[in-house]
This record gives structure tokens, C-alpha cells and sequence, in this order.
């Protein structure tokens, strides 16, 4: 059940959650089990200007991490540096966007920061063009005083390290030296690990060896970053907390110890989980918690334009005042059209997370089933020795008629009877026999091929948790072995199959069977299209295009077949959708258009109905 917070202020905007679903989403976790637990729906859970408080939000924090089953606090830093790709973080990157680069976005950091300055407050300092620093200050406000998490710090450090996205460049590197956090509470976070943390005098160990001792923090003066929206002119120089320097706390007199800055410093890298190494010279327990950052700087023109026209010392308050309000107008204005994609994406996700589930489920009962009559088949067409039910059926037939013949003296029976009551009867039995049998190799070519279907719905329900595989395959000598392979089929239908190569390199980085999968369903469908045709010509190209500024190779498999009717071309990457009913699947284009998906590419079809069909497909390089 909810929580009651109602006596807390709402202080939690929920745009922050939008990427956390949103990385859900990709993940292929369903978020509806967190919207029940916080009687909630997505939409108001991800709406901007909808406000939550603290607890609340941390509670959410919760609910994605065992929505994920991963108790480490440091995905939230993993979730957190998403932030730019998978949604809206206030105005912070679209104002960065606008000014031009990474430097100008950190140092807005403090101004962004605003409206949770009752709760904590961040602050940039000796920001450069590829470095900086973010002091982040948590606030013990009445009714938060033991609400704050571990999770806070690294979403904090991880939405930071995300901001570069927003240029198409790398994450940053961040490094949280100083951390709030204490040691106790660190080692709470990570209890379901089974460390055993040890304090002895101001030495901290785990499982007998140390990790940390008790230090007195060094300060260093460094330039504060003013707010670009603040008054042109105002300085503020102020010394700040550092790891570097620090002193164990035994070399620190007695009487000055109350008065210094203090905290745990690790004195060696330690695993704490899969997910983090704390690295040597770390502080818990400091006063606040300091982010180190390290960029990719790149300066365009229209950053230059950018700092003439405002001015690193000439910002214009007005202007980008105006600025903020008009982006945070649109972000509304917007809203509804993110909502609607997001919750299309939400649903998409959730449909082929049924479709595996019933494919799959459907497919393993329906083989488990075909597989127990198949054995079942092959017992009667292979009873004893090699022999089927029916050979030894006929010969038993044999050996009764023998002996009604060797008989028929004794029992005094004409032969002119035998051949007109008994003969006839065992004639008829024997050509029951031929179609039965006959019958039954249908059944079993029917269960076989039933099978085959299985298998081949099995395989596609796994298909999107394939992974992209990472050789060199070169795509002209996959299509070329084609020649050989089908060099039969080719010869006896007089199919003119060619592959052209007009890319210097035909090659990309993946699996050779998954791309097999791919080309080979075209090939095949596109050598089925010509096989009634008077002119059978199937050819391949492959050349090198671009879009969008991204390189693509390129991959045509062109056919003189019937062509296909504008209204089933829609169709044709549906799955058991076949031009074969009685001996294709109709999951080939199905599995070239999800292969093709996994590496990131497009596949299309265009027809024209007497003249043939082109099917293109577009790898990324």
C-alpha cells in the first residue's frame, strides 16, 4: 500500500522519471507493477510540473531497482547518464543546446538547480572548456532528515555525465571524490553483499584487511562559476573541500581535531560490487558531496557566435531569461506529443514482450506435442527390424494365405472357391495396406514439417534478445557462395543470379549467420518469384550510401518475378504472411526485418506488379 507523505512539502518534479521508464521501456520491464504501487498512472507519474515529495520519489527510485532485480545503488548512475537520450531533463540541455556546448551547460547547472534549493543545492566551480567541478549540498530540512539515499548521489553524478549527449559525444568522466554519504551508511547500501566493515581505532576494515581511515579534509581555492543569469561584475572566491591532502586524524593535534572538516578516506581500490570500485583516496562522510568532471570539448561556430553575441562577462539576464521561458512554454506545449510516444513506445514494448511469450510458450507445447506423435510415427513405419507395421502386416497376409492353400486338400476346399471368396480378400487387404501407408508417410512428412515450423517460430520469439554479433563479415562473399550452394536449383530452373559490387568495402561488423538470415531469405523468395517467369534474372548489389550524415551499406536484391500488389506490400514483413502457403513459413521477412532491426538498419520493399520487386536494405558501418 502507498505510503501516507501528505504531511511533507511536494518537492519532487516528475519529469525526472521520464527517462527512468523510458530505460525500462528498453529494457522490456513493465512499469505498470510501480504505477500500482504508487496508485499512480504513467502519465502523472511522468508529467512535468506534477510534483511528488521526496519520500515518494525515493520510493520510486526503489521500485525501478527491483523492477530491474538490481539492488545496487550505482544503476541509478548507469539509468542517470540516459537522461539526455531517453527524455526531458527540465531545461538544462535544451538551454545548453541553444548556448552550444557541454561547458556552457555545466555552468547553468546552478541555475537549473533552483527550485530544489530547499532540499539540496548544486554548485559548478573552475568550469573550463573540458573540465569542472559540481559541489552538491543536501539539506536536513525538518522531515527529511533520514530520507536521503545513496542512489540520490550517483543518479546526481550519472544525469551530470550524461549532459554530452546532447552534441552527439561521449559521457563524461565523472568521479565522485568527496561523497556526503558515510561509511556505515555506504556499507548498509551494500549489505546484501555479506561485507563485513570492522572499525578499530580510526582504521576501517573488511574481512581483516583495511580499506579507510578517519582524515581531516585540505581545502583548495578555486574560482566559483557564477549563474550566467546573475548580475555582470559580482566575484565570489571561495575555498572548497578537497581529497587531495588529507590527513589521517592521528596526526592531527586533539585539540583541533573538533574543528576541522573530517571523513573516511579509502586507502586502496575496493569492489564493492560489480557495478562500482571505489577508488583509493575516496571520502565518505564529507560535509557534501564533490563531483570531479572531465569533457570533449568541441567548439562549432555556432558556440563562437554564441559567446560573442552574450558574452562570457556580457551575459545579457533578459535575453536569457527570455530564453528559459520560452523552452520551458515549449516543453509544455509538447508534452502531450512526448506522452503519446512514450506510452506507443511503452505499448510496443509490452507487445513483443507477449508476442515471445505466446510464441514461444505456444511453440514449446506445440513441439513437445509434434515430437510424441513423431516417435509414435516412427515406431509404426519402423516395428521390428527395420520393418514397417504394414510389411510385417503382409507378410502375415502371405502366410495365411500359404497355409489356407496347403489346407485346402485336407479340408477338402476346391482351389476355384479359394480364388473366388478368399483371394479377392486378401488382394483388397493389400491395397489398404499400399494407401495406408502411403497415407501415413503424408502424416509423417506433416509432422516433420510441422516441427520444422516450430523450430522456426521458437527461433523468431528469441529474436529480439539476440545480441548483434561483432566479426568482419563481408557481405559480396556471403551472396557469391549463393552460386554454389543453389548451383542446382540455379542450373535446372535457368536462373540468371549476379552480385554486383560497387562498394569498396562490402564488409560490416556483425555475425555471418545472422546476416545469413538476413540475405538469404531474399535471395531464396527472390529466385521462388522468377521460377515461373520467362525471364529469371535475380541479381544483388551492394554499394555504399549515406543518410543523415551516417554511412550505411547499402544491400539491393532485385527479381523479374510477378512483382507483388501495392496492397499486400504492407504485409509482407508480417509474420506467416507467405506468397507459399503449402511450403513457406511466412517468418523469413519477418526474421530479416527483426535481424535487420538489431544491427540498427532499415529494410524496405518497393514493387511493381509484370515487372518484379526490390527489396533494400541499409546497414550502418
Amino acid at each position: 500500500m502507498k505510503k501516507d507523505h501528505t504531511h511533507i512539502q511536494k518537492d519532487v518534479d516528475c519529469i525526472n522519471f521520464t527517462p527512468m521508464f523510458a530505460y525500462l521501456d528498453e529494457k522490456g520491464v513493465d512499469v505498470e507493477p510501480i504505477c500500482t504501487r504508487m496508485s499512480m498512472s504513467r502519465a502523472e507519474l511522468v508529467k512535468p510540473g506534477n510534483m511528488l515529495s521526496l519520500p515518494d520519489g525515493l520510493m520510486i527510485i526503489q521500485e525501478v531497482k527491483a523492477a530491474l532485480n538490481e539492488p545496487d545503488p550505482r544503476i541509478l548512475y548507469f539509468i542517470g547518464r540516459e537522461s539526455t537520450r531517453l527524455g526531458s531533463f527540465g531545461t538544462l540541455i535544451d538551454i545548453g543546446r541553444k548556448m552550444g556546448n557541454t561547458e556552457k551547460s555545466v555552468r547553468f547547472i546552478p541555475r537549473f538547480n533552483r527550485k530544489f534549493i530547499d532540499i539540496f543545492e548544486m554548485t559548478a566551480f573552475d568550469v573550463t572548456r573540458d573540465a569542472g567541478i559540481v559541489l552538491v549540498q543536501y539539506k536536513d530540512k525538518p522531515g527529511y532528515d533520514s530520507v536521503w539515499i545513496l542512489d540520490q548521489d550517483h543518479w546526481n553524478e550519472g544525469i551530470i555525465a550524461g549532459i554530452p549527449l546532447a552534441w552527439g559525444l561521449p559521457y563524461m568522466n565523472t568521479e565522485t571524490v568527496l561523497s556526503r554519504f558515510t561509511i556505515d551508511e555506504l556499507f548498509r547500501a551494500y549489505d546484501y553483499r555479506g561485507h563485513n566493515l570492522e572499525k578499530r581505532d580510526h582504521r576501517y576494515l573488511v574481512d581483516g584487511s583495511e580499506i579507510a581511515m578517519d582524515v581531516a579534509l585540505e581545502t583548495e581555492e578555486l574560482e566559483r562559476s557564477r549563474d550566467v543569469l546573475q548580475i555582470v561584475g559580482q566575484t565570489d572566491r571561495q575555498r572548497i573541500l578537497t581529497n587531495k591532502g588529507a590527513v589521517e586524524i592521528d596526526k592531527v593535534p586533539v585539540k583541533e581535531r573538533d574543528r576541522l572538516p573530517r571523513g573516511v578516506m579509502f586507502t586502496r581500490d575496493f569492489p564493492i560490487s560489480d557495478l562500482w570500485t571505489i577508488k583509493e583516496k575516496t571520502v565518505f562522510g564529507a560535509p557534501y558531496s564533490r563531483i570531479n568532471l572531465k569533457w570533449e570539448a568541441r567548439r562549432d561556430l555556432r558556440t563562437i557566435v554564441g559567446e560573442f553575441i552574450l558574452g562570457e562577462r556580457e551575459g545579457d539576464k533578459k535575453l536569457l531569461e527570455a530564453l528559459e521561458n520560452e523552452l520551458t512554454e515549449s516543453k509544455e506545449k509538447t508534452y502531450e506529443i512526448e506522452r503519446l510516444y512514450w506510452n506507443l513506445k511503452s505499448q510496443f514494448a509490452r507487445e513483443r514482450k507477449l508476442e515471445r511469450i505466446m510464441t514461444g510458450g505456444f511453440a514449446h507445447e506445440e513441439r513437445n506435442a509434434l515430437t510424441g506423435a513423431l516417435y509414435q510415427f516412427q515406431d509404426i513405419m519402423d516395428f521390428e527390424d527395420g520393418k514397417t507395421v504394414f510389411d510385417l502386416l503382409r507378410q502375415e497376409s502371405a502366410a495365411v494365405l500359404k497355409a489356407i492353400l496347403d489346407m485346402q486338400k485336407a479340408a477338402n476346399i476346391s482351389r476355384e472357391a479359394i480364388e473366388r471368396e478368399i483371394i479377392p480378400r486378401f488382394r483388397r487387404q493389400s491395397d489398404m495396406f499400399k494407401t495406408m501407408e502411403r497415407k501415413l508417410g503424408n502424416v509423417g512428412e506433416g509432422i516433420r514439417r510441422a516441427l520444422e515450423i516450430t523450430e522456426r517460430i521458437r527461433a523468431y520469439s528469441k529474436m529480439q534478445d539476440f545480441q548483434r554479433g561483432d566479426e568482419r563479415v563481408d557481405l559480396k562473399e556471403l551472396l557469391l557462395q549463393y552460386k554454389e550452394i543453389y548451383v542446382q536449383r540455379i542450373s535446372d530452373s535457368q536462373i540468371d543470379y549476379t552480385v554486383t559490387c560497387l562498394a569498396a568495402d562490402p564488409s560490416i561488423n556483425g555475425s555471418a549467420s545472422q546476416m545469413d538470415t538476413v540475405v538469404r531469405n531474399l535471395v531464396l523468395n527472390a529466385f521462388d518469384a522468377v521460377e515461373e517467369g520467362e525471364f529469371k534474372q535475380v541479381e544483388a548489389i551492394l554499394e555504399k550510401k549515406e543518410k543523415s550524415g551516417t554511412e550505411f551499406l547499402s544491400i539491393l536484391v532485385k527479381d523479374t518475378g510477378p512483382g507483388i500488389p501495392a496492397d499486400k506490400l504492407e504485409e509482407v514483413f508480417d509474420p506467416f504472411y507467405s506468397t507459399k502457403p503449402t511450403t513457406g513459413t511466412g517468418l523469413g521477412l519477418s526474421e530479416a526485418r527483426r535481424m535487420v532491426e538489431l544491427y540498427g538498419g532499415e529494410i524496405s520493399v518497393d514493387s511493381t506488379p509484370g515487372k518484379g520487386t526490390v527489396f533494400t536494405i541499409l546497414l550502418p558501418r
